[in-house]
């Protein structure tokens, strides 16, 4: 082989080898563009489904919310339709003052301080967590069919 064609065969090879390199340094630039578009992508996603979950959340709360200050407000009547000093009637606005301010925190606060706060209560007096939630069931129960039963009478 000639020294002409062996300088040939070698600037081919150092084409060829600047070409891969230049190839190989662009396929990694792509590459670490396709992360970071990938990444700042999900991070997107995830801060939109985060927002509906808060959303969602704050739809329950509400609607919690004012559910039980319609259960406050069911058990206030009852008591008024008690004699003025029997037990009966202020064990019934005493009910009815707590639903009003459980409606409150639950309107106002965060779902985490809510559940902890629930916990903690059910923690401390497991035997008023369950009467109330059974007493809560009940009048959410009575609502639903009063309101059944009116929809069927339309």
């Amino acid at each position: 082989m000639s020294d002409l064609t062996k300088q040939k065969a070698r600037e081919a090879a150092e084409a060829i080898r600047e070409t891969g390199k230049a190839a190989l340094s662009e396929a990694r630039d792509t590459a670490q563009e396709t992360a970071k578009t990938v990444r700042e992508t999900a991070g997107e996603a995830a801060g939109a489904i985060r927002d509906r979950a808060g959303e969602a959340a704050d739809t329950v709360r509400r609607s919690a919310a004012d559910t039980g200050e319609k259960v406050a407000s069911v058990i206030r009547d009852r008591a008024e339709k008690q004699d003025d000093d029997s037990v009966q009637r202020r064990l019934l606005e005493s009910v009815a003052g707590g639903m009003d301010s459980l409606s409150h925190r639950v309107r106002e606060g965060s779902l985490s301080q809510l559940v902890a706060d629930a916990e903690g209560f059910a923690r401390r007096n497991p035997l008023l967590f369950v009467a109330g939630a059974a007493l809560a069931g009940f009048a959410i129960a009575r609502m639903t069919q009063g309101r059944s039963d009116h929809d069927e009478a339309l």
